[in-house]
């Protein structure tokens, strides 16, 4: 997959998860201990989250770090066909 392909993949998912926990984009940088602005790059597919940032926001989301980096399709619309 390309790096853009990918990174708006996991800009998807972030957000996904992000809206499904019910946080802000500025609740969330709050959690990472970084600006609002650079959790927005990370969401927005202009930058990609360093390894240790995928980890936590997988705890803050409460969610495995594989379900952030997995293809938005089979991530989020599978788990969502599959309730």
């Amino acid at each position: 997959m390309k790096r853009d392909k990918y990174n708006s993949e996991i800009a998807k998912n972030l957000r996904y998860y992000r809206n499904k926990c019910g946080l802000t984009q500025e609740q969330t940088a709050n959690k990472l201990h970084i600006d609002r602005s650079t959790y927005t790059y990370y969401e927005t597919g202009k930058n990609f989250p360093p390894l240790e940032k995928i980890i936590k926001l997988a705890d803050i989301f409460n969610i495995s770090y594989t379900d952030l980096l997995d293809d938005y399709n089979k991530a989020v619309l599978g788990k969502e066909e599959a309730k």
